[in-house]
């Protein structure tokens, strides 16, 4: 019968199991066999990357998120759409562009960190000032990332679908 543990994995809190079969040992008498399990179940929310107005630069305390965000990508077989937001001050026309702008910068910098394959799972999207409260704050202007398993879905449909951006549809629909 194999136990399970978990073991905390970076600076995210995701679990990793380890599995150990008692049937299996190694080398002798006594010693079970280490056996890694496949990718993670849950994906992380990470921090957002914040944006100057008008900006699409990233500093390099963000690249540190990026980075976290690589290693996950690393380590597993899921996707992530890296999604641009903006703030609505403006043409709805200039923010979409430049929403995309920030998502392709994050997502160029974390193909960097992560030069995975194949190279679609990392993908940039933007949806503009779509979700702006009103306004101009950093908070809405951002990158997030959505990570999720290919099955098919729209971008749409994993934005919609995912915890990492619930926050920001709820305080539309509220607005």
């Amino acid at each position: 019968m194999a136990r399970v543990r978990r073991f905390g994995w970076g600076s995210w809190g995701l679990a990793v199991a380890l599995a150990f079969a008692a049937s299996a040992p190694l080398g002798g008498a006594g010693c079970a066999k280490q056996v890694e399990a496949t990718a993670p179940t849950v994906a992380p929310v990470l921090k957002p990357i914040f944006f100057e107005t008008g900006s699409d630069a990233i500093t390099p305390e963000q690249k540190i998120v990026i980075a976290n965000a690589g290693k996950f990508l690393n380590r597993s077989d899921w996707w992530v759409l890296v999604v641009g937001m903006a703030d609505s001050v403006g043409d709805p026309t200039t923010n979409a562009k430049l929403a995309l702008e920030r998502a392709e910068a994050v997502a160029a910098e974390l193909r960097k960190v992560a030069p995975v394959s194949p190279p679609a799972r990392i993908r940039a999207y933007s949806i503009g000032e779509q979700l702006s409260t009103g306004g101009s704050t950093v908070t809405e202007r951002k990158v997030e990332f959505v990570f999720y398993q290919n099955d098919g879905r729209t971008p749409e449909q994993v934005i919609s679908d995912s915890r990492t951006i619930a926050d920001d549809l709820t305080k539309k629909a509220v607005n």
